[in-house]
Order: C-alpha cells, then structure tokens, then sequence
C-alpha cells in the first residue's frame, strides 16, 4: 500500500511539470515571439524535475549498501544562496520577497544533496502556499549544529491536518 501510494505521488511529482514544460514550449513555437511567462513555467517545470529525480536518487542511494553522501564542508549561506537562485523567478512571478537571512558565516559538514533536497521541497511549498509577501531562508548557528528554517506569510495549516503530514507519502492540500 504504502509503495502504490509513492508511486501515486511520484507519477503527479514527474508528471506534472513535465505537462507545463511541454505545453509551454510547444506554445513558444507556435507564437515564435519571446514570452517570458512561458520561459518562467519552462524553467519552474524543470526546476521541480530536478528536485523530485534528486530526491530518488537520495532515497535510491540511502536505501544502496554502497551508498555515498555528498559530505562537505560548506558555507551554508553561499550554498542556500545557490538553491534559492532556482525558486527565484517562481517567487517574483507570484510577487513574493524571497530572502535568506544569516547573521554570520555558517561552515558547516553535511550531506548537501539532502540538504538541497530538503530546503527545495520546502522553499517550493512556501512559493505555492504564499500569495503574497515573503519566504524567508532563516539560517541561525546553535552551538554545534545549524538550524535552517523556512518561514512564509502563507496560508499556513490547519492544527487537525498538521499530524497527518508526517505520515508516508502524505499531502493535505495540492495547492494552486
């Protein structure tokens, strides 16, 4: 049960920004002018493939015996910096201040791919879930760890649904 749910999720996570590149790109041809709201979608599409295939290639490689994480030393802030880059347009498009907010330089060790992973899922469902104002990146040095938050001015959750996001494959709201 628990594997036909993933795979549900997984035909709607490939699926649906595929659809939105293809149809985008196939209205840039017939219109043959530049149209930067179909280059957006283009760009926003591809941008959702590439965490939803990073995210099985995580899980592909944590489930594998010979499994290598991509530990490294890193500024957090330049490498958060780097990912946010990619939900930037998505966030303009919609009017949203997208903002990473660090006091001081953050070196840390960890995995960057699930960190990269992580933080595009949640600053992708912050852009979805908030019309307006802003998604902010929070990075904040606690002794020796590093906390990263997201925080938005979206329409937040409803306190019933909030225990069911942390079952599998489980998803309250499709969004916009």
């Amino acid at each position: 049960e628990a594997k036909e749910a993933f795979l549900a999720s997984l035909n709607h996570e490939l699926k649906t920004p595929l659809t939105v590149m293809l149809g985008s790109a196939a209205l840039l041809r017939e219109e043959k002018v530049f149209n930067s709201d179909l280059v957006d979608a283009i760009l926003t599409g591809g941008n959702r493939l590439l965490n939803s295939l990073d995210g099985l290639l995580i899980l592909a490689g944590m489930q594998g015996e010979s499994s290598e994480h991509e530990i490294e030393t890193i500024d957090i802030a330049q490498y958060l910096y780097r990912i946010a880059e990619e939900f930037r347009s998505s966030a303009e498009r919609k009017g949203i201040e997208l903002q990473i907010m660090v006091e001081e330089p953050v070196i840390a060790r960890l995995n960057t791919a699930a960190v990269r992973r992580i933080v595009g899922l949640h600053l992708d469902n912050a852009i979805k879930f908030t019309d307006s104002g802003r998604v902010r990146v929070v990075v904040e040095q606690l002794s020796d760890n590093v906390r990263i938050s997201i925080q938005d001015t979206g329409i937040g959750m409803q306190t019933e649904v909030r225990d069911e996001i942390f079952n599998a494959f489980s998803q309250v709201s499709s969004g916009s």
